[in-house]
């Protein structure tokens, strides 16, 4: 599960906006340019903190770089810098995951000729579309590798190193051949073992899924959108345009189940999943129009928040007026944290009762309990 750890390091000024106000801890920034951005962020046992982001001729902590560069840091549980390790960047490279599991961190993106990694170069491959990078927790070069087609989503779990992604016409790996003779994007999810050989694919065509997580029976949750119409999961077609859905699979690639909601007009598409400690599973969609799902329709522009149970049954649902780019974690309660961008002024609840009028700001995160009434919410500017 990702941790609390996500809120402390995102945000330096919080105001408290509802009950139960949490006390700061710390902060921690890097780069000093309008460009710099953050990937992602991960916690290990030890409450070690590992974020990767983007900065332009600025420092990490006490780690300077002189150039332009993808960075991955480790901060201890006080938010005291212990190392960075920087990426040379370039007008090509693209980093779209990242991943913490076994003491192993894991990049997903397109890195090109000549990768550069801690001062040194490595060859992830000639024309490959996409690479994974992992190091170890001491920001340790352990492997680099390529790929022919393209990797948005990463994850890793007891069972394996997973990849989401999309391809055109044919994806191949090793002896691994899947055809698909349409001009469209078609998602895969594989599962490799430790040579990096495919243990088992499944396929969806026509869509791009590029979120991935697992449970702790070591299912897989991928969560997308249809990228064309129709398109189809695992051989069943789905006639809905402008669909999202959330697929469920076995550890070993068996499709389990499908829920897939749609837009009347307009469009929608999925931000982030998790799953919490009970196997329930949450996902965030970023919707502009009419959204349908089976007895519930909504016309709003912004983010619709669902929790399923294991078994693909609708626990509960949340919407937000004027928020997008959704992301999600899960705390030891099984409490769920959301953090949002926000377009407005007003984010409106569906709870009758429940409106919150918030300050401007550029992010907003709120608290929900297991059974999705709010707990708490702060905004940040």
């Amino acid at each position: 599960m990702k941790s609390l750890f996500l809120i402390s390091i995102a945000i330096a000024l919080l105001a408290s906006v509802h009950s139960e106000a949490q006390s700061f801890k710390w902060a921690f920034s890097a780069g000093n340019h309008v460009d710099d951005a953050n990937i992602g962020i991960e916690t290990d046992q030890e409450g070690n903190v590992y974020t990767l982001g983007l900065i332009s001729w600025g420092s990490v902590g006490n780690a300077n770089a002189n150039f332009q560069a993808y960075h991955i840091t480790k901060q201890n549980k006080d938010g005291l810098h212990l190392w960075s390790k920087f990426m040379i960047y370039k007008p090509s490279m693209r980093i779209y995951d990242f991943k913490l599991y076994d003491n192993k961190l894991y990049v997903a993106g397109e890195f090109g000729d000549n990768f550069v990694y801690d001062g040194k170069a490595y060859n992830p491959g000639s024309n490959t579309q996409s690479n994974v990078l992992c190091v170890n927790t001491d920001g340790e070069y352990q492997w680099v590798t390529g790929y022919q087609f393209y990797v948005r989503g990463i994850y890793a779990n007891n069972d394996g190193l997973f990849l989401s992604g999309f391809f055109v016409n044919s994806l191949k790996l090793g002896r691994y051949v899947h055809y698909s003779f349409s001009h469209k994007l078609h998602n895969f999810l594989l599962k490799l073992d430790d040579d990096h050989e495919v243990v088992w694919g499944a396929f969806s065509l026509g869509t791009l899924a590029p979120y991935v997580t697992s449970d702790s029976k070591g299912n897989i949750y991928i969560a997308g959108y249809g990228e064309s119409f129709p398109f189809s999961i695992n051989d069943i077609t789905y006639t809905a345009q402008n669909s999202s859905f959330i697929a469920k699979y076995s550890k070993d690639g068996v499709l389990i189940w499908v829920e897939y909601f749609y837009t009347e007009y307009g469009r929608n598409n999925p931000t982030d999943i998790v799953v919490d400690g009970d196997d329930n599973v949450i996902v965030a969609f970023d919707n502009v129009g009419k959204a349908i799902f089976h007895d519930f329709s909504i016309y709003m522009v912004g983010t619709i928040l669902f929790k399923f149970n294991e078994n693909g049954r609708r626990m509960w649902k949340r919407t937000f007026n004027g928020a997008d780019n959704c992301k999600l974690a899960t705390d030891a309660d099984n409490g769920i944290i959301a953090a949002f961008s926000r377009n407005s002024i007003s984010v409106i609840d569906d709870y009758p009762g429940e409106v919150l009028q918030l300050p401007a700001g550029s992010l907003l995160i709120v608290k929900f309990h297991p059974l999705g009434f709010q707990q708490w919410a702060r905004v940040g500017g």
